[in-house]
């Protein structure tokens, strides 16, 4: 549980290691036993409490909340797989509809490539990275645009929620995507994606790595102007220094797409004290 008082933040952070590797242990047995549903339970529960204990409003937004726990709670018993009880978990906490308030399940011990990036273009979700050796690579090229992905139509509103469902609550070995090149034909492409089986400690040691990865402070110097992508304004990203380059400029651009947002304390820094 994180909480940021200065931006009314609250996030839910259910990585408990002991519930994951009981979940694990199930899906192993799936095919012979009776899914348990008990770890799931136990998010479900902690998520419900965290919220009523910490949440800035009391009323929750109109929300009966206890009603709303003793729903998903039936709910839940009826989960068959970990992704099922992921979402339920998941919509439970989103009835808030609050972008500071949200689920994030442990990660699973696998990490799943697939090797491309898509983002939004104006009003177009654009393939803008593919990394070669990929199965990615043999099917898609940089400025194809994604017209639907796994069946589901992608816009600037819906890409968000697909990226959290499918790297998060229920990742897939496979996806499948409605691809429009530049000549406006369209073509369906499935991509397998690289699974790699990680070890335990493996698998928190690969989230700081991405967490670190995120953070890294991009920019390019052009003659007397600087470009800075900042990822997102995090107290520990180098602002300081990244500042001391910008000075050597006349001009800096400031390059925000994409960034989630973060610590206030670092964009007051950024446009009082600059």
């Amino acid at each position: 549980m994180e909480t940021r008082p200065l931006q009314g933040v609250l996030i839910l952070t259910i990585a408990c290691l002991a519930h994951l590797s009981a979940i694990d242990s199930q899906a192993q047995q799936q095919k012979t036993e009776k899914f348990d549903v008990g770890p799931l339970e136990v998010m479900l529960r902690q998520a419900h409490e965290d919220v009523k204990k910490n949440y800035y409003d009391t009323t929750f937004h109109g929300l009966d909340w206890d009603a709303r726990y003793q729903h998903y709670s039936e709910r839940m018993k009826q989960a068959t797989s970990l992704g099922q009880g992921f979402s339920l978990v998941a919509g439970f906490v989103d009835g808030l509809r609050d972008s500071h308030t949200y689920f994030m399940p442990p990660q699973r011990p696998v990490r799943i490539v697939f090797g491309f990036q898509m983002m939004m273009v104006g009003g177009k979700a654009m393939i803008v990275r593919i990394r070669p050796g990929t199965d990615a690579a043999t099917k898609m090229r940089a400025g194809d645009e994604v017209v639907a992905y796994n069946k589901f139509l992608v816009s600037r509103d819906s890409l968000p929620n697909m990226d959290y469902y499918y790297r998060w609550l229920s990742p897939q070995p496979t996806c499948e995507l409605v691809l429009k090149d530049s000549q406006g034909q369209q073509r369906v492409v499935k991509v397998d994606a690289k699974i790699k089986q990680l070890e335990r400690l493996a698998v928190w040691g690969s989230q700081r790595e991405e967490a670190e990865l995120k953070l890294t402070q991009d920019y390019y110097e052009m003659g007397d102007v600087m470009i800075w992508k900042m990822q997102e304004f995090d107290p520990d990203a180098e602002v300081d220094h990244m500042f001391s380059i910008a000075r050597k400029h006349k001009a800096l651009v400031l390059d925000l797409r994409e960034n989630p947002g973060g610590a206030v304390v670092t964009l007051e820094r950024m446009s009082i004290e600059r």
